[in-house]
């Protein structure tokens, strides 16, 4: 009886092993509707650029890109208000200040499972911005 215990938990655990290694894989090969710009592509870019820093990063620097539409991502209301109204077809540039593109990352897939086919994630966004003399307001 033990052995036929024994045979039945390590059939159950090779199913689970195989079953977490598939998952991995899968996610490891998961492919992204958006990728990161290169910096040298924004001049060339008719993309609408997205700010999604948090309203405390926009006091604090009081300032941004022209032309860009800011959404904060920490609002449910205006998250949706942007997936509305907002063509599904167009290109998008998501930028933040966030370390580690947080931010901007979160929107992309927030857009990618709402069905927005070019969304492109601007790497270290405002920093970049900001380094390229992209950003106008005080103290620009």
């Amino acid at each position: 009886k033990t052995r036929f215990i024994y045979y039945k938990v390590v059939k159950v655990m090779k199913k689970e092993t195989v079953i977490t290694l598939c998952l991995m894989l899968c996610t490891f090969l998961q492919v992204s509707a958006y990728e990161y710009l290169p910096f040298e592509d924004i001049s060339s870019t008719k993309a609408t650029f997205v700010d999604v820093r948090s309203i405390y990063a926009r006091e604090h620097y009081k300032a941004s890109k022209p032309g860009s539409v800011w959404v904060d991502p920490r609002s449910i209301m205006e998250l949706n208000k942007f997936l509305k109204n907002h063509d599904k077809n167009k290109e998008f540039v998501i930028y933040c200040s966030c370390p580690d593109d947080e931010y901007a990352i979160a929107m992309a897939e927030l857009m990618e499972r709402e069905g927005y086919m070019h969304v492109y994630i601007l790497k270290n966004g405002w920093d970049t911005l900001t380094e390229h003399g992209l950003i106008k307001g005080d103290g620009f």
